[in-house]
Formats: C-alpha cells, sequence, structure tokens
C-alpha cells in the first residue's frame, strides 16, 4: 500500500492505476484486506500530517527520514483531502460498493492535484 502512495505521489496516473491493477488488488482481494490497505495508507498520511507538526508519534517510524521531505513539500490541506478520500472509501466500501472500482476511484482523487494533472 505504502508503494502505491508513492506512484501516486511521484508517478504518472497511468503508472498508478497500472500498480493497482498488477500488484495491489491481487494482495487485497477481499473488502477486509481491501479496508487493512486503507488504514495503511491512511496511517501513512496521519504520519506526514505528525512530520509537519514535529511530532516523532508515528506508525512508520522508519519511514520519518523519507517522508520528511514530503510532509515539507506537500500543503496540509492537500493532506487532509487525501485523508478525507480515503476514509470517504472506507465508508462506501462497508456500503457494499465494488472494491476495485473504489479504489481505481480513490488513486484519482489522490492524484488531483499533484504535477501530471
Amino acid at each position: 500500500m505504502l508503494k502505491l502512495s508513492e506512484i501516486v505521489t511521484t508517478g504518472h496516473l497511468a503508472d498508478a492505476l497500472l500498480y493497482l491493477q498488477t500488484d495491489w488488488l491481487p494482495h487485497f482481494k477481499e473488502r477486509q484486506q481491501i479496508d487493512i490497505g486503507l488504514d495503511m495508507l491512511l496511517f501513512k498520511y496521519r504520519d506526514l500530517l505528525h512530520l509537519q507538526l514535529g511530532s516523532d508519534d508515528l506508525v512508520y517510524p522508519k519511514q520519518a527520514q523519507d517522508w520528511g521531505s514530503e510532509a515539507l513539500r506537500t500543503p496540509t490541506e492537500k493532506i487532509a483531502n487525501r485523508i478525507e478520500a480515503i476514509l470517504e472509501t472506507k465508508k462506501r466500501l462497508d456500503a457494499n460498493v465494488n472494491g476495485q472500482l473504489l479504489m481505481e476511484q480513490l488513486v484519482l482523487k489522490l492524484k488531483e492535484g499533484s504535477a501530471f494533472v
């Protein structure tokens, strides 16, 4: 899941969608697995917010150095919008919406405002 976030942040939309189809979805097939993957992604953006605030209370402390520059260059509002998109995806997953379509839509939302768009 963290790789998906990296591709969404730094790569092209087509690369992110390809990674989703070829690498991510085969490992996260069931709703519960998708939900866990979304939680992992949510924790990443939570950590970015904590890094922006100077907190060391991180879920992924080993990633702090790598994510530090991303936290500095990403506006807080953009991180908050991404967290909101993930929470909305989790809510829709609970409402029995197709998991693959939800993840594709989430990638599009996460990619909004990035260099590609």
